[in-house]
């Protein structure tokens, strides 16, 4: 991953998404404060690290500053990218999160808490279980398209069924994974 400024964040979400093509996307948001209010990380300093499952010993990490506010928005800084997320409980300990960055595309994560570290996951669209994804599709929640590389979610369901599929251990492959670490002020 490269350190470019305004990196860590776009680096890992949306160079990863158009490099390999088939995460969730969205052109505009799908979580609200009527429907995604869930605060799993404290506001605070971080150390956040990108790294993929490929490649485990290849990460780049960078400080971050995240604040929330009383609707459940974050904003995560990282030097001078900020992102906009918003998460959604889906299961004990796991999050659906959303992420976007001024007119980009919005792009969905499964987030997980163990042993104190929240890790993101970025969900691709042909790593879900065929069955779910065909569903979603047939429903309308999901536009598949190019043999499952690209998804466009139409709905919060959508993005919370494969979250929920995540969080089962149902999804196969390789992944991007974000991870943040709370810093301890010195003492």
């Amino acid at each position: 991953m490269s350190a470019a400024p305004n990196g860590l964040l776009r680096v890992a979400a949306f160079a990863a998404c158009l490099a390999a093509g088939g995460c969730l996307v969205s052109e505009t948001p799908l979580f609200d404060a009527g429907n995604a209010r869930s605060k799993p990380l404290k506001a605070g300093q971080y150390s956040i690290c990108s790294w993929s499952s490929d490649d485990p010993d290849e990460g780049e990490c960078n400080p971050a500053d995240i604040s929330v506010d009383r609707s459940g928005l974050y904003k995560l800084s990282v030097e001078d990218d900020v992102v906009d997320a918003r998460f959604r409980k889906v299961a004990r300990g796991a999050w659906a999160a959303q992420f976007s960055e001024g007119g980009d595309e919005t792009h969905y994560y499964f987030g997980a808490r163990e042993d104190g570290v929240f890790t993101l996951t970025m969900m691709w669209c042909e790593n879900l279980p065929a069955t779910l994804r065909d569903g979603l599709a047939a429903d309308g929640d999901l536009v598949v398209e190019s043999d499952n590389k690209v998804c466009n979610v139409t709905s919060a369901r959508a993005v919370v069924a494969a979250a929920k599929a995540y969080a089962r251990g149902e999804v196969d492959g390789e992944r991007i994974y974000l991870t943040f670490e709370r810093e301890v002020a010195a003492q």
